[in-house]
């Protein structure tokens, strides 16, 4: 799972996360993507019953990058578009796999 990271990164640095990613998933291997679409920082914490909670780090100041839909599946060619959710809230979450 890539969460908010994209965002924060140039395209060159994607790309090598996509590269990164073809060799540590397997054929048929699933990526989720969850894009928060907010320019806050956040980290994840994972609280009772494992659920995941979102941190917002907002002293950290790191580049945001706003991509279109179109924009990410681009760089992600490497990969299949199985599903794809755009939430009311504006979060965004993509399902690939790796063919």
């Amino acid at each position: 799972m890539l969460w908010d990271l994209i965002d924060h990164l140039d395209n060159s640095d994607v790309r090598r996360v996509v590269e990164l990613g073809e060799k540590m998933v397997r054929p048929g291997g699933m990526v989720m993507i969850i894009v928060l679409g907010e320019q806050v920082v956040n980290s994840f914490v994972i609280g009772d019953g494992f659920r995941f909670y979102l941190r917002p780090q907002p002293h950290l100041d790191f580049p945001f990058h706003m991509r279109q839909n179109r924009e990410i599946l681009a760089l992600l060619t490497p990969f299949t578009l199985v599903k794809s959710f755009i939430y009311r809230n504006g979060v965004r979450e993509f399902l690939f796999r790796y063919d």
